[in-house]
């Protein structure tokens, strides 16, 4: 695998990793505390934290899993998914009370979720995936013939 592949599958994992992560503690931590999360004046149901939490985990490591086969449709599952958790992640802020940092870092926030959606955007292309991460020249039928002739 080359440096440029290897910067791809980097790149890539690490914002499904990110979002993995992030899902499995806010499944933790809302699990763990119902109760309290019971008494909030939400305007979303209590089960709303746990359930989009384990369902961010639940994506984030079937999609990491998928890295690792030869689906043809894996990038655009990772886009699928990337493009999905940027979505909610910023309807998440309205529907939730804000904290007032969030008010405060907004716009590095819009930056950070602008350039991750670019990056895998690019990474995730046809011609950039199979360039990093298509089949192997002793995999293709065209290397398999001129092996055997």
């Amino acid at each position: 695998m080359s440096k440029k592949s290897c910067l791809a599958a980097t790149i890539l994992q690490g914002e499904v990793l990110l979002i993995t992560a992030w899902g499995s503690i806010r499944l933790a931590s809302s699990w763990g505390s119902v109760a309290w999360l019971k008494t909030l004046p939400l305007d979303v149901p209590w089960w709303y934290l746990p359930l989009s939490g384990a369902a961010w985990a639940l994506a984030g490591l079937t999609v990491w899993l998928m890295f690792f086969t030869d689906h043809p449709w894996t990038p655009y599952a990772f886009l699928t998914v990337v493009l999905t958790f940027a979505a909610f992640w910023w309807l998440d802020r309205y529907l939730l009370p804000q904290a007032h940092y969030f008010t405060e870092n907004w716009p590095l926030a819009l930056v950070i979720t602008a350039v991750a959606v670019v990056v895998t955007g690019l990474l995730t292309l046809p011609p950039v995936w199979n360039s990093n991460f298509g089949a192997d020249d002793e995999r293709t039928p065209q290397s398999q013939n001129r092996a055997t002739s």
